[in-house]
């Protein structure tokens, strides 16, 4: 669903806006995501099950205490979530920082959305 007044623009004619970056604890997933998460952007990570993509997200969003976080999961319930935290350990102190949004019904395996504003 476009905008009335939308309409294809040259790669050439914008202008690049270097976005501050929030740094993540892994070196290899801030190079992947071009120096961090931008604020208020969705990050989407999707793989095989089991290789370890919802261990990788919260033991880095679990490690931002200066920012909120929604975490998006569409594969594993909030209690499995839970779960994974507290054996990563560090659940407990950002509890208020994390908010989770599960929905079996989605396609998303897991998503991370830095938060400005109110949402959470």
């Amino acid at each position: 669903l476009l905008a009335p007044d939308s309409r294809p623009v040259a790669l050439s004619s914008i202008e690049a806006i270097d976005e501050p970056r929030i740094p993540l604890p892994s070196d290899e997933l801030n190079r992947v995501l071009g120096g961090g998460l931008v604020a208020g952007s969705l990050t989407l990570i999707g793989g095989e099950p089991g290789i370890g993509k919802s261990t990788l997200l919260l033991q880095n969003v679990l490690s931002i205490r200066s920012k909120r976080i929604l975490y998006v999961s569409g594969e594993e319930s909030a209690s499995q979530l839970k779960l994974r935290a507290d054996r990563i350990g560090k659940a407990s102190d950002v509890a208020q920082a994390v908010k989770m949004l599960v929905s079996k019904d989605s396609f998303v395996t897991g998503a991370v959305i830095p938060v400005n504003g109110g949402l959470c």
